[in-house]
């Protein structure tokens, strides 16, 4: 098991449905070796039962950012309030040494705050709706608070046949190297392939402790909901003549990190559209997938450069004007 101290972020000390299901989950967390710290935001009845499982915990008085609709300066208050409780919260997280942060409700933010700024794996419990069965909404509004949650995880994506020459051991390799930096990654690999080679790529995840990292989507009619979702797409081929899911990703506005090789080198050009790297060297990989999850704004710019240039290169007017070309030689 890698993580070996965890820390829990609660809503409350109270002893209702949503804690009782964390206690449960701290006590099957600590059957499997591992030590949990709990963070409460005030004194509770909740208390007795940590005392009684022997759980450290600490209060940090932070508040929700999810309540009855509030007025402007309330939930800016609100807001700034718990930018200076993440502050402690993220002292005291590294004085306990935890690897791993869970929040168990949708309905404080200090957690993931903590575990972005310590650059831990974060797992969020979404317990509620919100809106739709409390009639709660984000202080931060609704888009700019889903997109904070988003960020709590950096995707992965490659998009193709499961086989030896796409090299997903790259890709599958680098989730362990950014995983051992305690980087909050994942890979999502998309498609089918022969059963052997799945086989093995299922069984390289589990030796190398990855199956909370990797998870495997077999294939799909429409790969483009997962182009939409992922950070950024990878192409880790041996040697590919013409990616046409570079195309596509660069089309849907994602930087995209292939390999130093073949046609490949024609669509990426590196630090404008996405990075090089060279075929199995997945350390290599992992540098430039760091690179880009800590610097979100270098990111975007090149999702916004891979979009233009897709846009403009790969069009029905340029396409027809070249094979009239072509066709006019014959």
């Amino acid at each position: 098991m890698k993580f070996k101290r965890v820390c829990f972020f609660l809503p409350s000390a109270h002893r209702d449905g949503a804690e009782l299901s964390a206690l449960e989950c701290m006590e099957a967390l600590q059957a499997l070796g591992m030590q949990c710290h709990v963070v409460l935001p005030q004194k509770g009845p909740l208390i007795d039962e940590l005392k009684a499982r022997q759980l450290p915990y600490k209060l940090i008085p932070y508040k929700v950012w999810i309540e009855p609709p509030a007025p402007v300066w309330k939930s800016l208050l609100v807001t700034l309030w718990n930018l200076g409780m993440t502050y402690v919260a993220t002292l005291l997280v590294g004085r306990w040494q935890c690897d791993l942060v869970i929040t168990n409700t949708i309905n404080i933010c200090v957690g993931a705050l903590v575990a972005k700024l310590r650059g831990l794996p974060h797992i969020w419990y979404l317990r509620e709706f919100g809106f739709e069965d409390h009639g709660w909404r984000f202080h931060l509004g609704e888009k700019p608070s889903l997109w904070i949650m988003n960020r709590s995880q950096f995707t992965c994506l490659m998009v193709g046949r499961l086989q030896e020459g796409k090299r997903q051991t790259d890709a599958i390799r680098a989730m362990g190297e950014l995983r051992d930096q305690g980087l909050p990654v994942q890979l999502w690999l998309v498609g089918g392939g022969d059963q052997d080679y799945c086989s093995f790529l299922e069984t390289l995840v589990r030796e190398k402790s990855l199956t909370e990292h990797v998870q495997f989507f077999g294939q799909v009619d429409n790969a483009f909901p997962y182009i939409k979702k992922a950070n950024v797409l990878l192409l880790c081929s041996r040697r590919e003549a013409f990616a046409r899911v570079v195309v596509e990703a660069m089309k849907a506005g994602k930087p995209v990190l292939g390999t130093r090789s073949g046609g490949t080198v024609e669509q990426i050009e590196a630090g404008f559209n996405g990075f090089l790297y060279e075929p199995g060297d997945f350390k290599e990989l992992a540098a430039k997938i760091r690179y880009l999850q800590e610097h979100p704004d270098k990111a975007k710019e090149m999702g916004k450069n891979a979009k233009n240039w897709a846009r403009k290169t790969f069009n029905r007017k340029h396409y027809q004007e070249k094979i009239k070309e072509i066709m006019s030689k014959l």
